[in-house]
């Protein structure tokens, strides 16, 4: 794994929200077939947190596939207060009311993490028993560096080492499929998006 090195907690902040109002209205990561996808292999759920969500097109996907779900979100870029069924939040701070809540926890942000660890523990601790972390990965490509917008550069090997190293486990995993985005345009990942579904 490698990390952009910022000069304050501050700088990283400014960074998210300037990235995230760039891309707020121009295209969406998340498309209806990941979400069936997730709930093909997870029949039911009564609580989902999605983070790292910009424009809230995840919950909308997942409150679809799970209609009688409580679904929320979270985005760190001030840009949420506007967003329905998204909480102005860093994806990486605890929050109490979460803990042990969630029986699905998604997520294809993670390369927008300073604090892997931090990140991947309090996702986890977010989970219930037999909660499952869904995590889209966005394998670093040749060349690929970290920048201030994707501070985080991994590869599936550090996601693996991870999981092993905090002492979590990988029950499931698939590619992320083709989707369609919110402007009705179908699409795929050029460099692939592998998915892992992760818990404790």
């Amino acid at each position: 794994m490698e990390l952009y090195q910022y000069s304050s907690y501050e700088e990283y902040v400014e960074a998210q929200e300037r990235g995230n109002r760039k891309k707020l209205k121009s295209h969406s990561g998340t498309g209806p077939e990941v979400i069936a996808e997730v709930r093909r292999r997870i029949r039911t759920a009564e609580n989902i947190l999605c983070h790292g969500t910009r424009g809230g097109q995840e919950q909308k996907h997942f409150l679809a596939a799970y209609p009688d779900a409580y679904v929320i979100g979270t985005e760190i870029s001030s840009t949420a207060k506007g967003v329905p069924m998204t909480e102005h939040w860093d994806f990486s701070h605890v929050k109490d009311e979460w803990v042990g809540k969630f029986d699905i926890i998604y997520s294809n942000a993670f390369d927008h993490s300073i604090t892997p660890e931090e990140t991947f523990n309090t996702w986890i601790d977010q989970l219930n028993e037999g909660g499952s972390l869904v995590l889209e990965m966005h394998i670093a490509g040749p060349g690929w560096e970290p920048t201030p917008m994707d501070p985080l550069s991994y590869h599936r090997k550090d996601i693996v080492e991870l999981v092993e190293k905090l002492g979590y486990r990988i029950t499931d995993e698939w590619p992320s499929p083709a989707f369609t985005d919110h402007r009705g345009r179908f699409s795929h990942y050029a460099h692939g998006r592998p998915t892992v579904r992760i818990q404790k």
